[in-house]
């Protein structure tokens, strides 16, 4: 479980002023639509992914069954150069990264550790890839954190939507709905 997030709480009034920073780039349904060839044929070097409702379900560490196409089309494309940065997994809150180390095993990528939680963060996410901001694409499902982290830095952005509402705890869910009513204006 994850725990307070203080880069949050302080970045929230900075987006919410900001609107640009909520936009993706791209909007899709599941990763399975994503045109991972193009996107690495654009010049983009590596992906970063949310582990949460992009991937896994939420507290999951196994690939949602509906993701295999996608999620192989990304790994033939972009090889060792995948990897999951989450407000959970890989953080000091994953005790002695034992959730991370599951991820990993379960999934086949790396999951980035780190200090800071989105949208902070992105000195170790760019020392990891050894790129700049601008060569990684993020993907996730939540605007304020994925989208707002992404954009942030002027990583190339793609908003999926959520795999369930299973597993969400109310408040997560509350403001996943309330992001998204958010988006739609």
């Amino acid at each position: 479980m994850q725990s307070f997030n203080p880069q949050g709480l302080i970045f929230f009034p900075y987006a919410f002023f900001n609107r640009r920073l909520l936009i993706p780039n791209e909007a899709v349904k599941s990763i399975n639509e994503i045109e991972f060839d193009a996107l690495k044929r654009r010049g983009f070097k590596a992906v970063l992914f949310d582990k949460d409702n992009t991937l896994t379900e939420p507290y999951q560490k196994r690939l949602s069954p509906l993701l295999k196409k996608g999620f192989a089309a990304c790994k033939k494309t972009f090889t060792s150069s995948i990897a999951i940065f989450s407000n959970h997994a890989g953080t000091g809150d994953d005790n002695n990264h034992e959730t991370a180390r599951a991820i990993e095993r379960a999934l086949g990528i790396a999951v980035i550790r780190h200090r800071k939680k989105k949208p902070a963060g992105m000195d170790e996410v760019s020392a990891f890839f050894n790129c700049q901001p601008e060569e990684i694409i993020v993907i996730g499902d939540r605007l304020f954190t994925d989208i707002a982290f992404g954009n942030r830095y002027g990583c190339h952005t793609i908003l999926v939507n959520p795999l369930t509402k299973r597993y969400e705890n109310a408040l997560s869910a509350w403001v996943a709905g309330w992001e998204r009513k958010l988006l739609k204006k």
